[in-house]
């Protein structure tokens, strides 16, 4: 439904388009939703839904959910569940992401098994892996992180260390590269 939706289909099947252009280049992937315009416009997804302006714009990812608008626009990762405004907009190859509010996951490019919850949390981790940030801007400046906890706004805001556990708002916030620390 909508202009040049699924325009270039071929080979695919059991798909769904709904706005202008979407999964208009769609060619030969099956299992899929896109709803809003641009959605999935240039896409070779399989079993993936997209819902919002320019989502998932040139995904060839499988198993991935991603609603809002231009999230998750850019990937060859699999199984990542994106929520938010421009969430995870930069990524490559990252695979087994989650992330909830606006600006979470911005600068992952080919890091996998995160979460993130909150307004920008873990937002300029690039190539890090398996962090959990939950609250508005927590692990936020940390580009290489890994294997760290950080609950509550601003908690390990500038970390770029691992194995550390910050609970509680501000806790840890100026730590920059320690490692095994652990403040409540």
């Amino acid at each position: 439904i909508g202009h040049a939706a699924l325009s270039s289909l071929k080979k695919g099947s059991n798909c769904i388009a709904i706005g202008t252009s979407a999964l208009s280049t769609f060619d030969s992937s099956g299992n899929c939703i896109g709803i809003g315009t641009r959605c999935m416009g240039n896409t070779e997804s399989l079993d993936c839904i997209g819902i919002g302006y320019e989502t998932m714009i040139s995904s060839l990812g499988s198993a991935c959910i991603a609603i809002g608008h231009s999230s998750l626009s850019i990937t060859e990762g699999s199984d990542n569940i994106i929520l938010g405004h421009g969430c995870m907009n930069a990524a490559t190859t990252a695979t087994g992401n989650i992330g909830i509010g606006n600006g979470t996951l911005t600068g992952l490019t080919t890091g996998s098994n995160h979460v993130a919850i909150g307004h920008n949390s873990l937002n300029s981790n690039s190539t890090g892996d398996s962090n959990i940030a939950i609250g508005a801007s927590s692990l936020a400046l940390g580009f290489t992180s890994r294997v760290n906890i950080g609950i509550g706004v601003l908690a390990l805001f500038n970390c770029d260390g691992s194995d550390n556990t910050a609970i509680g708002h501000n806790t840890l916030q100026n730590l920059t590269s320690g490692i095994h620390n652990v403040a409540i």
